[in-house]
């Protein structure tokens, strides 16, 4: 009986952890991404009005003479020159914007340069395509970063993954401080079974459901399918330092991380027609 409260106990408090984390994921993004930006736009705006007040009540105090005019407008025109800037950096939205801007031209870099191998088959290569999907994985991790509002301090890293046999190996990384063409036992890998479910799974505690020493504590999994024949192609993993970091949005990452899904099928069509 002890043992049965214990159980149900332990499965209660798993649930509450999961339940409070992903709740903090989703106000630490609201407050970085909505409130403190609306917070520092209020005291843009009040420091731009003290400032025209400071500079009326001197005036009337001392007479208003041309140089104090002068001074005056000078400190304002330095304050709006100051005020916005900090603005953008102390609310991290220059950030987001910036990475949508990276994440845009490298999208826009790879579709390129698929083009380019479609247009001319000498292009294509196999060093080639392992360039574009890796750039492909990049855009994956700078979308996930953004969605989440999670510029900084949270590593998190992409992976690609093919099953040969009764193996799956690491073809490709986001990261190149992460070793490429790591074999694994199926078994041995709980993304493995997207190969046969075609589905995007998500794992909340990583570490729990292996023996291996890894570096994240929760990931993501989504196959890239070829729609033509229903079968999974490859595997994208997502791997996170934060716990449950996936557990609330993976299948709203999934249907948003689409079109990537979708390029990077096409890169092993184009393989499969013939790279060299």
């Amino acid at each position: 009986m002890k043992n049965k409260i214990r159980s149900v106990l332990a499965l209660i408090l798993r649930k509450c952890e999961r339940f409070l984390t992903c709740q903090y994921y989703r106000f630490r993004h609201w407050i970085g991404g909505k409130l403190r930006f609306e917070i520092f736009n209020v005291v843009a705006d009040i420091t731009n009005t003290l400032a025209w007040l400071v500079l009326v009540l001197y005036q009337v105090i001392k007479g208003g003479s041309g140089s104090h005019v002068v001074y005056g407008a000078a400190i304002v025109m330095a304050l709006t020159r100051v005020v916005p800037p900090l603005r953008k950096v102390l609310s991290g939205k220059g950030d987001i914007a910036e990475y949508k801007l990276k994440r845009r031209i490298r999208t826009a870099s790879c579709l390129e340069d698929i083009n380019k191998m479609i247009a001319n088959p000498s292009e294509l290569s196999s060093e080639n395509l392992m360039h574009v999907r890796k750039k492909l994985l990049e855009c994956i991790v700078e979308h996930v970063r953004e969605y989440r509002g999670d510029l900084y301090g949270t590593k998190i890293y992409s992976n690609l993954l093919i099953r040969e046999g009764e193996e799956i190996v690491v073809v490709a990384r986001d990261s190149p401080s992460r070793k490429e063409g790591v074999r694994y036992s199926k078994d041995a890998l709980l993304s493995s079974k997207v190969f046969d479910e075609i589905k995007a799974i998500s794992c909340g505690r990583a570490r729990d459901h292996t023996e291996r020493h890894i570096e994240y504590e929760s990931f993501m999994a989504l196959p890239v399918v070829d729609y033509n024949n229903n079968t999974c192609l490859a595997v994208i993993t997502i791997d996170s330092t934060e716990p449950h970091h996936f557990d609330d949005i993976y299948q709203s990452l999934e249907t948003m991380l689409r079109p990537y899904t979708r390029t990077l099928a096409i890169t092993f069509t184009l393989e499969q027609t013939g790279a060299h």
